[in-house]
């Protein structure tokens, strides 16, 4: 169990609670909620260990207090230094001549939600388990942040599409990413044309668009089948500076002409492309410690940026937009280094949304080859230039993410990590889903949740849909959800909003849609793909039904 004391929280006569001031308690009061000059709550107070002159650190959690018991405590929200000025008067309380025990903390994000009960405890560099209640205090809301996120309840689940339907087909596709659909108008008026696309798992990572029509109630129209013609190919190029490697269509954003544009991941492994089994033969580009021609996994070599890429109206394929690297609207800022362990650059993203303010937004997180990685929203004015995107610097859009820039987290977007961005109509706010933790607990499983914003950097606490992500896997059967995503057909039909077109407005009672791998054995099942085939994947859909309460 860790070491950690008490920080009372009680406003009290003067800062401290007690009387009995034994050498080695921890000691300290909360002054409550201030503002920084962008209206964010600002918790201050103090803290020390009686008889110790060195500063101690505090732990914040939201809605109930720390517990021993795994699961049990409420949202953790950090840990901070109580390292600033104080007065003489508290070093006096603490029995020291330190100066220095004051602590203050800017709740800029709604993971530190407006409303939510806050509890602070300071921290024992040794021994001590002892933890009093204490009263709490609640965050008042920051007029300028983010906002309260309601909550969501879900319905029985149905399937979306399933590669099975398209196995005997010569593309025998495989969904490696959340569902980004493009919406035509249907040849018969009933409901409308959806296409969204897949990836081939052959080595040759092609993208190919599905295409299946639904109404607005999300009664399958016509079902939805690959059409095995390459929309995108995957250049595979052996230079990492083309920034041309292995690519996914990634979120689409269609323009009043018609023409679509689309982020495009990039993965580069240091020269080989990954087998249908995501293993590349260990070389001087990537050994991971392995002798060459060792099979090794991909993900320890991968190098990834963001390119944009148009499908003209009327054409039914994809190109990138300008030479190599002009395409580029996201990369990482060193050059490709091998044998990290971890993938590095812009990892992953969202759709593409525009903010009603002339600029078009995507989030995407920025995994820095120091380890650790960074959260942030990315922006341009002119969509079909990639060299116009600029990534958040803390206070505006000014990071140059074409040429290498890192952007700067906004506030770990809630703690959500994202794949789909949209635009909620009931919540009158942005709204991101993607994987967040569960609890504040110690390998807390990650779940499915969504976050909600007014201005795509201040985001609200994540809240769940009750379905785990990246679950482990059972002996048969349907699992591994991930790449989540919304879906509302009947906004895509009805609404002339223009970021229906692309999936990116919902209304109150969209889909929750994921990826799911059927795992399984050839002798167990008869439909279980066989050997060198790509694994049988699957959209599944859940209903919702979100509430603003």
């Amino acid at each position: 169990m860790r070491a950690i004391g008490s920080l009372l929280l009680s406003i009290c006569c003067g800062l401290f609670c007690g009387s009995a001031l034994a050498a080695g308690q921890v000691i300290g009061g909360v002054d409550g909620f201030g503002r920084d000059a962008s209206g964010n709550p600002v918790l201050s107070g103090w803290t020390c260990q009686v008889g110790n002159p060195a500063p101690i650190q505090v732990d914040l959690y939201l809605n109930q207090p720390y517990s021993p018991q795994a699961g049990a405590s409420g949202f953790f929200a950090g840990r901070f230094a109580a390292n600033q000025p104080s007065e003489p008067a508290i070093a006096s309380q603490c029995g020291t001549g330190g100066a220095n025990y004051r602590f203050s903390v800017t709740l800029a994000s709604s993971q530190y939600l407006a409303g939510s009960s806050v509890f602070a405890y300071g921290i024992l560099p040794t021994g001590g388990t002892q933890l009093s209640a204490g009263a709490s205090f609640r965050i008042p809301a920051n007029p300028n942040g983010a906002v309260y996120p309601g909550s969501v309840a879900t319905g029985t689940s149905l399937v979306v599409y399933d590669t099975f339907y398209d196995s005997g087909s010569g593309c025998a596709p495989l969904i490696d990413t959340a569902l980004y659909p493009i919406s035509f108008p249907s040849p018969d008026g009933n409901g409308v044309l959806l296409r969204f696309p897949v990836l081939s798992d052959d080595g040759r990572d092609l993208n190919y668009l599905v295409t299946g029509q639904m109404n607005a109630q999300g009664a399958e129209v016509q079902p939805f089948h690959a059409n095995c013609a390459p929309t995108l190919a995957s250049p595979q190029n052996v230079d990492s500076n083309a920034f041309e490697g292995n690519m996914w269509l990634a979120g689409f954003y269609k323009a009043a002409n018609g023409d679509v544009y689309s982020l495009v991941h990039n993965e580069y492994y240091g020269g080989r492309y990954p087998d249908a089994n995501f293993l590349i033969p260990s070389s001087a580009g990537c050994s991971l410690g392995q002798p060459a021609g060792t099979p090794i996994n991909a993900l320890g070599c991968t190098y990834a940026s963001l390119s944009i890429a148009r499908m003209p109206a009327g054409s039914a394929s994809f190109s990138l937009i300008g030479a190599a690297p002009q395409h580029v609207a996201a990369r990482p800022q060193a050059a490709y280094v091998p044998n990290l362990g971890r993938p590095a650059g812009y990892f992953t993203n969202t759709n593409i949304v525009s903010g009603g303010d002339g600029y078009y937004y995507a989030l995407t997180v920025d995994n820095l080859a120091s380890g650790g990685d960074r959260r942030c929203p990315i922006r341009t004015q002119d969509i079909g230039n990639p060299a116009g995107w600029k990534g958040w610097d803390g206070s505006a859009y000014t990071i140059d993410t074409p040429h290498g820039a890192d952007c700067v987290d906004a506030n770990g977007l809630g703690g959500i990590f994202p794949f789909y961005l949209g635009y909620s109509t009931t919540f009158q706010a942005y709204i991101v889903v993607g994987a967040a933790p569960s609890s504040s607990a110690a390998n807390a499983p990650a779940m499915i949740a969504y976050a909600l914003s007014k201005d795509f950097v201040h985001w609200s606490q994540p809240v769940s849909f009750g379905v785990p992500i990246f679950n482990s896997a059972p002996a048969t059967g349907w699992t591994a959800n991930n790449y989540a995503s919304l879906l509302d057909v009947g906004q895509i039909q009805n609404s002339q909003d223009d970021r229906a077109s692309t999936g990116a407005l919902v209304g109150q009672t969209p889909w929750l849609v994921f990826q799911q791998r059927y795992v399984c054995t050839p002798g167990q099942d008869p439909d279980c793909p066989p050997a060198g085939r790509p694994p049988r994947t699957r959209y599944t859909a859940v209903p919702l039904s979100f509430s603003i309460q």
